[in-house]
């Protein structure tokens, strides 16, 4: 499982270095070293191989005559960058096209979220924070029913 965050840099070539405890996760859990990126709410999704055709199999289930579907379909499948693979100093090469969807610069931050990380741009990371503040509760909340123990 992805947990923590850590903050990276990208260099001017657009590689960035994987954190090694990801990297860990990676191998340890999902046996592979290929992650598949999709843009989604302001970041980059990191997705385990695995992971990513568990959830290609999920979307063949849909009624593909279904037009929610099909567009669903269209503009997630189209944000995708899959088989990216960390080379043996760590580093993934994040496309340009996903660099400039999500405004990733130099500064970034790698965030762990349970089967899947997300990379931000170290500013737009603040700016989510900070607009989460009243949420906070919220996440505390659901937190608390999903951690409480079961009664037998």
């Amino acid at each position: 499982m992805f947990s923590s965050s850590y903050e990276h840099t990208i260099d001017t070539k657009g590689r960035l270095s994987i954190p090694s405890r990801f990297r860990e996760t990676l191998l340890q859990q999902y046996n592979s070293n290929n992650i598949t990126l999709i843009v989604q709410g302001g970041c980059l999704l990191a997705y385990p191989q695995s992971v990513w055709e568990r959830l290609l199999e999920q979307f063949k289930s849909l009624n593909p005559f279904d037009t929610q579907v099909l567009n669903a379909q269209r503009r997630f499948f189209s944000k995708a960058h899959d088989g990216i693979e960390i080379d043996g100093n760590g580093r993934v090469l994040v496309p340009p096209a996903l660099r400039n969807q999500v405004g990733l610069k130099k500064e970034v931050v790698l965030v762990g979220s349970t089967d899947k990380f997300e990379i931000w741009d170290k500013v737009s990371w603040s700016e989510y924070l900070d607009g989460e503040q009243e949420n906070q509760d919220k996440d505390w909340s659901l937190a608390a029913q999903v951690l409480a123990p079961t009664k037998t």
